[in-house]
């Protein structure tokens, strides 16, 4: 703006007079009036030389809605010191579009600056995240000061404050600490987050990281501080840096709550509100931000999508809240964190609108550190010792978890062994009973050789072939004990065929009529797991040729998702007793829960029909 020379001196009263204060009550001496119509700052004295303005005294602050007014301000200093002294004017709103400053000299008020958040951030009188005007007030001096500021489509609030050179730089030494120590502990919880996601697995440290660096991003865009050390010379994106890191980290926390929460499997209705907050607040986010640009001077737009993005954002702590509750009735300790922590962020954000209330101004978010950066800051420490407790309780339930397992594979590895054992057992009354009856009885048919006084060719051949009938016997016994234990050329001919060649056999030496049908690729089981179930398949196969006197058998076999093998027959059933004691059946039991299946048995008079559930992939198992 060019410079404006020989503005009239207005008279006002007789101004603020320094008297070496910390800090002054700059709104006793504040005039100020709006317009919504564009004028020079002639014009501009000339409504406050016709007592047009008002003074801010006795509020703190000046507040106005969603309106594309020009503010004008003007002050009087008077220093009646022998002694120069330094002062800092601070504005309180970091997003103020457009400030002009003039101030009073011999030849009149002159142009000083012109800044703004539309103009890269070296514009500015002093560095500082917020809008500061330094002025030096030499000794027996008065000046007069002459502000106008603007802030188009977004809500004007200003809390102007008059401080020492002294007390300023302490201000501001005391929040560059503040956000020192804060940027600190931040960055500390990321690392140790990322850390924790890395060594244990879990990715809700990874979403806590990306959560905690959202939320430190949006306070520092909340005060500016974006603008001036991250892209200082684009100012276009500060405009809506703080929309959208707000969005983000609201986002961002409630899936952190879904996660942390368990909420996955719950059904309620809280759930559902989560849910539909978010998803609002990440719909109505890039239209916000495109009425900002497109539309940005369609006041009633802006504030319907202002409206819907504020009740995104405070459906979702309140989402949270709801569902942190129910999960506490539920008997999730863990969820106490999660309650707490929204609850003192809760109560921050009350604190802040009773003093915004109380004093009708916005400049309470922006003059840090404020309730609610502190809020955000306990309440993603209280979260973090919400995780680590939830990460102790899920590891003690992990530790009991497993010494269930452990007792379980202990149970099971002791079913195995006692199901070897009768297996053993049954094996040994099986060789004595028939395998060393029959070679008894040869030995006893050799060594008891009949008297015969006239031995012919015909005697001599029964008498071989008796012998050679018993030898023979003991030989079929031999092999179906030696196909119980382990069938022949197994890993060349694979379960299928194995299954046929002792369907065939069965076929040829019993007067049952066997249907058998296999489906799939039985390849895709590993060969011990198909050496077990083709010992299941045989087991219950004895088990009907033995007792069950059926005339008709089926067996199917699906390789699919997992394997299905169903065994029917119309035989006479299965007594009540045997199906949980009989040593063949002990077995089949075994060695299914052995590959984490199940087994179903239904039978009665009219037959039995077995059923057999194997997962298709599994630990790979020994034998």
């Amino acid at each position: 703006m060019a410079s404006e020379k020989n503005f009239v001196d207005v008279e006002l009263d007789s101004g603020l007079w320094l008297n070496n204060q910390d800090i002054y009550p700059i709104n006793k001496y504040l005039h100020w009036f709006h317009t919504n119509q564009g004028i020079t700052a002639t014009e501009a004295l000339n409504q406050f030389s016709e007592e047009n303005s008002k003074v801010l005294d006795p509020d703190l602050s000046i507040t106005a809605s969603l309106e594309d007014d020009t503010y004008w301000l003007l002050f009087k200093l008077h220093n009646p010191t022998p002694k120069s002294q330094e002062l800092f004017f601070q504005f309180n709103n970091p997003h103020i579009d457009s400030i002009v400053v003039y101030r009073q000299t011999a030849n009149g008020f002159q142009h000083l600056a012109t800044t703004g958040s539309k103009l890269p951030f070296d514009s500015r009188l002093y560095l500082y995240h917020d809008f500061v005007l330094p002025i030096v007030m030499e000794p027996g001096k008065t000046r007069s000061y002459l502000l106008m500021a603007k802030k188009e489509g977004k809500v004007f609030s200003i809390q102007p404050q008059l401080m020492s050179g002294s007390f300023f730089k302490l201000k501001e030494q005391k929040i560059y600490i503040f956000f020192g120590v804060l940027l600190g502990i931040m960055f500390f919880n990321i690392l140790i987050n990322i850390f924790l996601g890395i060594s244990l697995g879990d990715r809700i440290h990874f979403l806590y990281a990306a959560y905690v660096f959202a939320t430190l991003t949006w306070l520092f865009c909340s005060i500016g501080a974006d603008f001036q050390y991250i892209f200082p010379n684009h100012p276009e994106l500060f405009r809506h840096s703080e929309s959208i890191t707000g969005a983000v980290t609201m986002i961002l926390m409630g899936r952190l709550a879904f996660n942390f929460l368990q909420l996955k499997l719950q059904r309620s209705k809280a759930k559902v509100l989560l849910q539909t907050t978010t998803f609002l607040l990440l719909f109505i986010l890039p239209l916000k931000i495109l009425a900002e640009i497109y539309w940005a001077n369609h006041e009633q737009l802006n504030l319907f999508f202002l409206y819907l993005y504020l009740l995104g954002i405070a459906g979702i702590a309140l989402a949270i809240i709801i569902n942190a509750t129910e999960r506490i009735n539920q008997g999730f300790r863990p969820a106490w964190f999660y309650l707490l922590a929204m609850c003192y962020l809760c109560l921050s954000i009350l604190i802040s609108c009773y003093f915004i209330i109380q004093h009708g101004d916005l400049s309470m978010l922006f003059s840090a550190p404020t309730h609610v950066q502190i809020g955000l800051l306990v309440e993603t420490l209280i979260i973090f010792m919400g995780i680590i407790y939830r990460y102790n309780l899920l590891k003690k339930e992990r530790l009991m978890l497993k010494r269930k397992l452990d007792a379980q594979e202990l149970e099971k590895n002791r079913q195995i062994i006692k199901a070897q054992e009768d297996e053993r057992r049954r094996m040994a009354q099986d060789l004595h009973d028939d395998v060393g009856a029959s070679i008894s009885t040869l030995m006893l048919h050799i060594s008891n050789l009949p008297f015969i006084p006239n031995w012919n060719k015909e005697n001599v051949l029964q008498y071989n072939e008796r012998s050679l009938s018993i030898g023979k016997k003991a030989l079929t016994d031999l092999r179906s004990i030696s196909h119980d234990l382990m069938p022949k050329d197994f890993k060349n001919n694979g379960l299928t065929r194995m299954l046929h060649n002792r369907i065939e056999e069965l076929k040829s030496s019993s007067s049952i009529y066997f249907s058998v049908t296999i489906e799939g690729d039985d390849t895709l089981l590993q060969e011990m797991r198909s050496i077990i179930l083709y010992r299941i398949v045989n087991e219950l196969l004895s088990n009907v040729l033995r007792h069950s006197q059926a005339t008709y058998v089926s067996l199917d076999l699906v390789f699919e998702d997992e394997v299905t093998l169903i065994l029917e027959d119309n035989g006479c059933g299965i007594p009540e007793v045997e199906k949980h004691n009989g040593i063949g059946l002990q077995n089949i039991y075994s060695r299914v829960a052995f590959l984490d299946g199940r087994v179903d048995i239904d039978s009665n008079k009219q037959g039995t029909t077995v059923v057999v559930i194997l997962p298709l992939k599994n630990l790979e198992v020994t034998c």
